[in-house]
């Protein structure tokens, strides 16, 4: 094989076949089908003049799904701006990864989309108050849309939620990850504390 013919895009996977679908096409281009030695199938799609491979499988295979994942990407690499003190942060619109309370304290403390006030939302105040000893104002709790990619390394995805809230009594950051189900808490001192809850 050419090395040529081939596409590395991680150190885990290179195609080695390039074909075309006619059936399925983004604008007037037909899709370009990459395939792996394994023979798994993948599309390379340009988003924002960067690639992004999704894999092709059963879910992928409808075009409105494979689209949904395409505007995800697109929400990650745009947002807004928040100021604090003096200094601006990005807040992307769709977080590319799970929070992290550190990495990401600023999107945790604002959020990043608005909060329906719905069992969901409710749950994890509860479950935020449980840990804090506390009744906190649901008014007050922010969400934080991400990514989770199933297929790692690749930009198949799914939209999760993850729910925080900013103690301002005790200066205390709570950040809850339903998916993960686990609560990150950034204490006064600037300890974190990660808690695995039980099922």
């Amino acid at each position: 094989m050419k090395i040529s013919n081939s596409l590395c895009i991680n150190k885990n996977q290179t195609f080695f076949y390039k074909t075309q679908n006619p059936n399925i096409s983004f604008g007037q281009e037909p899709m370009e089908i990459l395939t792996t030695k394994n023979g798994d199938k993948y599309t390379k799609i340009d988003i924002f003049d960067k690639p992004h491979f999704f894999k092709l499988n059963e879910e992928t295979k409808d075009a409105n799904i494979l689209d949904s994942m395409i505007e995800n990407i697109k929400k990650t690499m745009t947002g807004f701006f928040i100021r604090y003190d003096k200094h601006e942060y990005f807040i992307p619109h769709i977080l590319e990864k799970s929070p992290n309370i550190v990495k990401h304290q600023h999107i945790v403390e604002n959020g990043n989309c608005v909060t329906e006030l719905n069992e969901e939302s409710k749950t994890a105040l509860n479950i935020i108050e449980s840990q804090a000893n506390g009744k906190f104002d649901i008014k007050e709790l922010k969400t934080i849309r991400y990514l989770r990619k199933p297929v790692e390394g690749y930009a198949n995805n799914t939209v999760e939620k993850a729910f925080s809230y900013f103690d301002k009594l005790n200066n205390d950051l709570y950040l809850y990850i339903p998916f993960n189900n686990k609560i990150q808490i950034l204490t006064n001192e600037s300890f974190v504390k990660n808690i695995k809850l039980k099922v």
